[in-house]
């Protein structure tokens, strides 16, 4: 009988959005951090569940992750809500701003 394969998942990847966002405005964890977790935990099962078909590129996803933590740095708060209140006007807006294509 073979034995199942450890459990390498990262405690980051267990947090639900909640606690996730309190340990990232605490500083607890930086937006890095938590995209390279996810990153990995892609890379891990991603093969085996094929539910990824277009991703963007990790260096273009970790700069971002980058640009959010010197947001935190200067003091942003919450870029999404701060995002959609600037670019979500009506539902015509709402629905251009969740479009996504992949390149």
């Amino acid at each position: 009988m073979s034995t199942p394969a450890a459990d390498t998942s990262n405690p980051i990847t267990d947090l639900d959005a909640s606690a996730l966002s309190a340990a990232i405005h605490a500083r607890a964890l930086s937006c890095r951090e938590v995209m390279q977790a996810y990153l990995a935990r892609i890379q891990r099962l991603n093969p085996r569940h094929n539910a990824l078909v277009c991703l963007r590129p990790d260096d273009a996803l970790l700069a971002e992750a980058d640009a959010c933590d010197a947001e935190l740095d200067r003091g942003v708060k919450d870029r999404l809500e701060t995002e959609f209140s600037q670019r979500v006007r009506n539902e015509s807006d709402f629905h251009a701003a969740m479009s996504f294509r992949c390149p």
